[in-house]
């Protein structure tokens, strides 16, 4: 019991520390801008409005339901761009001094004088990072949820999955701050070279998703290709239909041995990225509940007519045929290789720093 008061005392006082941040604040008031913003937005039966402006669209209310256009924006704006992007570099900007000035500042000597074990200790302002961010997307969630409720009229719980996804998100990344700030017992290096390593981690995924786009292009070629050398071979032999049929098969020959080289980088790709946190995937989560493939699709304008692009001869694909293949591929990865390798690294980045703060000498 007495344990469990010192945990709580110790965690309190990080979180209080935290909450006086201005920061905190001023992230909590950009997020009643952008919930505001998204209140505005409206959907009728000629388009799409803001506030009293009308644009007329082919996302109108006889084509889809105004609760899937709220789950839109919400799931592929809102999260990704604010609470992704905007909130998280609040969120680490906030936190990054708790534990150097911590472990640099003094207080730490008053602290271990106290009966409590280090691991304790450290692992439990770790967690106060934590609430930090969970209660700046719980607010924002909330919001939302009454948006979506009240405008789209939907209820719809999931929302509130946006709430661990987010934190697990930052948690990742806080990993890495964490074990910064106890080696270098400086704000700034452990905020930048988190930030650094943040942007290593996007390369990483980016790079992986361009060579999955290359494999999905290739794959439709060589696709296509096939099926031109089988009408080919179907029709009357002739001096043309030779001829083509031995271009046809050059080209798929071609192909496959560019898939090879587009295999073995995305393979590669693919392994450095098992071993990273998958920060824009565990955001990406969030998608396969709020909304099904055909409202995704009929959001983004499947109504229009495709245009095809030449694969480098006359070969032509549908980018929208490759984005759907790339889709679906991304779709496929379960939550345990998502969620449960970026959670075996910040395992291994909070154990890490857990074990330094342990050993030190203050």
């Amino acid at each position: 019991m007495m344990a469990l008061r010192q945990t709580a005392a110790i965690f309190l006082d990080a979180y209080r520390e935290l909450n006086s941040r201005k920061l905190f604040w001023f992230s909590l008031v950009i997020s009643g801008i952008i919930v505001a913003a998204f209140a505005a937005v409206g959907l009728n039966e000629r388009g799409i409005t803001l506030l009293w402006w009308e644009f007329p669209a082919d996302i109108n209310t006889r084509v889809i339901a105004a609760s899937v256009l709220y789950r839109y924006v919400f799931t592929l704006i809102a999260i990704p761009f604010w609470l992704g992007w905007g909130a998280m570099i609040l969120a680490i900007v906030s936190t990054a001094g708790m534990i150097p000035d911590f472990v640099a500042g003094g207080a730490v000597e008053l602290t271990l004088a106290k009966p409590i074990g280090r691991v304790r200790l450290i692992l439990t302002k770790f967690a106060a990072a934590m609430l930090f961010a969970a209660l700046q997307v719980t607010v924002f969630a909330a919001a939302c949820f009454v948006v979506i409720g009240t405008r789209g009229h939907t209820w719809d719980p999931s929302v509130f999955l946006a709430v661990p996804l987010i934190v697990l998100v930052f948690s990742y990344l806080y990993s890495a701050c964490f074990l910064l700030g106890i080696v270098t017992r400086s704000t700034i290096a452990s905020m930048l070279l988190t930030m650094l390593a943040w942007f290593l981690i996007f390369g990483v995924s980016t790079t992986e998703q361009v060579f999955l786009s290359l494999r999905a292009g290739n794959e439709l070629r060589r696709e296509r290709l096939a099926t031109l050398i089988t009408g080919l071979e179907a029709q009357q032999p002739g001096e043309e239909a030779s001829a083509q049929l031995d271009r046809r098969r050059k080209q798929l020959e071609e192909a496959e041995a560019g898939a090879a080289a587009i295999r073995r980088g995305h393979q590669a790709a693919y392994a450095v990225k098992t071993l990273l946190p998958k920060t824009q995937e565990t955001i990406k989560l969030l998608d396969r509940v709020l909304l099904s493939p055909q409202e995704r699709a009929t959001m983004q304008g499947s109504g229009r007519p495709p245009t095809a692009v030449s694969m480098g001869d006359d070969v032509r694909i549908r980018p929208r045929e490759i984005q759907e293949r790339v889709d679906n591929t991304l779709r496929a990865r379960t939550v345990p290789w998502v969620v449960g390798t970026s959670l075996g690294f910040e395992a291994v980045m909070v154990g890490l720093g857990a074990w330094l703060f342990a050993r030190r000498d203050f």
